[in-house]
């Protein structure tokens, strides 16, 4: 008599005749920690949509989708808003999402115009000669870089100067202000027994659009702060990837070969002066704590952003070429505590933290097992120790952390009925699918699934007979379920 205590999932690169208790040849849509054969709950409906949509973000407690494959990166909440890549050639950040997403380009665009100037001008020793500059502001105070100068005038301090034709700021970037800059000359010590001037743009107001004129007749005493957007500069346009760096508010991006980054706690400013350029072509990246990994058509990257931002950002080459070979979703390519996993050619890579890399699918899918499953079309999600791996042809749940989630034992594949185009995981820890225009919570209905577990060849020592198991522990919660033996028997219980 055959008597199963225990259960496990799926080998596929195992035959029939081989295969080894506990495994089955079938364990689909079947709960199989603590080794007992349970069900998963059915789909719970978390968000629909209305139209085609094809990626989706949750950003609070709201949900926000697009038609197009996007990347979102959230920042600290009290930011407000989340910023994305794909839906448009420009990094937009979204705010609103609750209540109908508002779209904005990030960044700040340099006036191209000056400002024209007029008053009456003095020549004696007292009168100050001073140009003019402006910036936009937009409706989170984020400042842009300064228009060009304006001609000179010399006038008295106090004196009345007429500032006219400030360029109205272009749509799209929320801009709402333009503060006024004028020149001040200060003297500071060269060498201890010199002084040499000083010369800065120091803040004399601020217009409301849409005005465009602007009269100053603010005292020197009365000036703001220095000018200090000098070296403001728009994001890279065509940006993907978009990933924010834990603890320093920084965003990173990806074009081509380029790496990308804003300046800490500025993300409206991407200095040339962080930009990284790599040897291939890059797929994703993905971000976990400090560290960017990178996925190309040729090697993978690890970068450590916890250094220095001032400093170079230390990369490290994969010296494996492992190629990503798929791009049909945002999460064809995720982060975890254990580093980064994405599909190549042979398998689900993990790339560790310290760029050190496994082909984790290798012990139940060989090469040419994965090569029948469509790995060019992998969709993934990292959830309570568990791997769901997506394609066109199958869905996989592997079990990858049987360490902290010390109830898994013998959990390892299985297949599931569900084909997200794209999923994610919650703030709250659960798997959110995008199944046909509608955002499901996995496993979380009141409904329990039905499913399917069937072993392997059941055979006595060294003879050719078959036992039929006649001792099974399942746990059924009223469920119905149905037994087959190889010969034929159905035994069925509710």
């Amino acid at each position: 008599m055959a008597v199963f205590n225990t259960f496990g999932g799926i080998v596929p690169r195992t035959s029939v005749h081989a295969l080894k208790a506990p495994n089955g040849t079938i364990a689909h849509n079947v709960n199989l920690r603590n080794g007992r054969l349970e069900p998963w709950r059915e789909l719970c409906e978390f968000q629909k949509f209305d139209s085609r949509t094809l990626s989706f973000h949750e950003h609070g407690c709201c949900t926000v989708g697009w038609n197009a494959i996007v990347t979102a990166a959230d920042v600290a909440p009290d930011w407000g808003r989340f910023y994305i890549t794909g839906r448009t050639g420009q990094l937009e950040a979204v705010e609103d999402a609750c209540c109908g997403p508002q779209y904005y380009i990030v960044g700040l665009p340099r006036p191209v115009a000056h400002p024209g100037i007029s008053g009456t001008e003095e020549c004696d020793r007292s009168a100050d000669a001073r140009t003019y500059v402006y910036t936009y502001l937009n409706k989170w105070g984020e400042e842009s870089a300064p228009s060009p100068a304006s001609g000179e005038i010399r006038v008295k301090d106090g004196s009345p100067v007429r500032l006219t034709g400030i360029a109205l700021p272009p749509d799209g970037y929320g801009i709402t202000h333009a503060n006024i800059y004028r020149t001040a000359t200060a003297f500071r010590q060269a060498d201890g027994k010199e002084q040499t001037p000083m010369t800065e743009y120091l803040y004399v107001g601020t217009i409301e659009f849409p005005a465009t004129s602007f009269t100053d007749n603010v005292k020197m005493l009365g000036l703001g702060p220095v000018l200090d957007t000098d070296d403001v500069t728009m994001p890279p346009q065509y940006m993907e990837n978009i990933c924010s760096i834990d603890v320093t508010t920084r965003l990173a991006g990806t074009h081509d070969n380029r790496v990308f980054f804003s300046e800490p706690f500025r993300l409206w400013s991407w200095p040339a002066k962080y930009e990284l350029t790599l040897d291939s072509n890059i797929a994703h990246m993905v971000q976990h704590g400090m560290r960017l990994y990178v996925t190309t058509d040729t090697f993978p990257y690890v970068i450590d952003c916890s250094k220095d931002p001032e400093g170079i950002t230390p990369v490290t080459q994969i010296a494996e070429p492992l190629p990503d070979i798929a791009c049909v979703s945002d999460c064809s390519c995720i982060a975890t505590h254990f580093g980064m996993f994405y599909s190549s050619p042979i398998g689900i890579i993990l790339v560790s933290p310290d760029g050190k890399w496994t082909n984790i699918t290798s012990r139940w899918l060989g090469e040419r097992d994965w090569a029948e499953v469509a790995p060019e079309t992998v969709r993934l999600c990292y959830a309570d120790g568990l791997l769901f791996i997506v394609t066109d042809k199958v869905s996989f749940v592997l079990n990858i952390d049987e360490k902290n989630w010390n109830d898994m034992q013998g959990c390892e594949l299985t297949t599931i009925s569900d084909k997200p185009i794209d999923m994610h995981r919650s703030t709250t820890g659960k798997v959110l699918m995008l199944i046909d225009n509608t955002v499901y919570v996995w496993n979380n209905s009141e409904k329990l699934r039905p499913y399917v577990w069937e072993s392997g060849e059941l055979i006595q020592g060294n003879s050719k007979s078959l036992w039929s198991p006649s001792t099974v522990k399942v746990r059924t919660n009223d469920t119905e379920f149905l037994i087959r033996t190889p010969r034929g028997t159905e035994y069925k219980r509710k």
